[in-house]
């Protein structure tokens, strides 16, 4: 009898083990649900950014650029996207940066906040799956977040959504278009 005692007490382990896993996964599902909710709204407010990425001292706002729960310590967003504001006539520019292999492509959305009625539009593709090591630098003419491509429409506050290539929201933050 003495033989089943350690053997059932390693299963009760396992088991216990098991079930802490599995409680785990589901609160890093309801948190990244929750994330994706945050992600999917309209724009508000913006991460001030300098021409080389540096936060404007005072003008932060902790919503922007985020790393979602299924991505923090896999992908880094740095420095942060700038100029921002942007001008119509600029060039936004946005730094990804996986670890190792950690994303299978990016996908750049956009949500207007003048285009309140509109679904997030796509405005860049990076396919290749897995993105290589190493930062992934994309650079945006603000143009593109117009629902018609105009510089009239582009002007005004956008939600950019970095996505992977299966749709899981990586990070996402506000840009001013002047």
């Amino acid at each position: 009898m003495k033989n089943l005692i350690p053997f059932t007490s390693f299963r009760y382990a396992a088991v216990a083990v098991l079930l802490i896993a599995i409680i785990s996964a589901c609160g890093q599902d309801d948190d990244q649900r929750d994330f994706e909710q945050e992600a999917f709204s309209l724009p508000d407010g913006i991460t001030q950014t300098d021409n080389s990425g540096q936060i404007v001292e005072g003008n932060e706002d902790p919503d922007d650029w985020r790393v979602a729960p299924f991505f923090q310590g896999l992908v880094y967003i740095d420095p942060l996207p700038f100029p921002n504001p942007v001008q119509v006539s600029d060039v936004l520019r946005i730094h990804v940066d996986p670890f190792q292999e950690a994303l299978n492509g990016l996908i750049i959305l956009v949500i207007s906040e003048n285009a309140a009625n509109r679904e997030p539009r796509q405005i860049y593709n990076h396919a290749q799956s897995p993105l290589p090591p190493g930062p992934t630098v994309v650079d945006l003419n603000p143009i593109q977040f117009s629902w018609n491509n105009t510089a009239q429409n582009a002007r005004g506050l956008h939600r950019l959504i970095l996505v992977d290539g299966s749709g899981n929201v990586i990070s996402y933050g506000d840009i001013l278009v002047e």
